[in-house]
């Protein structure tokens, strides 16, 4: 072998080595950013997004504790902020208030506060609708589902 090929091999090695590394600290990274709490909720949002359902905020809540909804709101708010970092769609699109029909209720005035932070110029039926069909995809739940 010449000295070519053996620093060849070193910086292949090099690539990969750093490349698994970089994978671990964006897993510590969203650990951080998500605590456990937060990833039992994103899990809850993921199952309901791909059976194409919205969920109520009292679904996500603590029975009888009523400080859960700030909360609730401020964990949503860190799912979705994650999410949008990552390039994917807002989770908390599915979450509404309670109505008659959940079809036609609305998220909380949180959401859509968040939405002007982010910038997106999105409608809320092209949110809920981009949500879905990005949980729906086998593909996608395979590579984003669990972190």
């Amino acid at each position: 072998m010449t000295h070519d090929s053996l620093t060849g091999q070193k910086l292949k090695k090099l690539c990969i080595f750093t490349a698994v590394i970089h994978k671990e600290k964006q897993m510590e990274t969203s650990k951080k950013v998500l605590d456990d709490e937060a990833i039992a909720i994103r899990q809850q949002l993921i199952e309901a997004a791909i059976k194409g359902e919205k969920l109520f905020y009292s679904d996500l809540a603590i029975a009888g504790d009523d400080r859960h909804m700030n909360k609730l709101s401020t964990i949503l708010s860190k799912i979705s902020r994650y999410e949008w970092k990552n390039g994917r769609p807002l989770l908390s699109a599915i979450v509404v208030n309670k109505e008659d029909d959940k079809d036609k209720a609305l998220p909380g005035a949180e959401f859509f506060i968040l939405c002007a932070d982010l910038r997106t110029k999105d409608t809320l039926d092209e949110l809920q609708s981009a949500c879905f069909a990005f949980w729906k995809d086998e593909e996608n739940r395979k590579k984003y589902q669990l972190i």
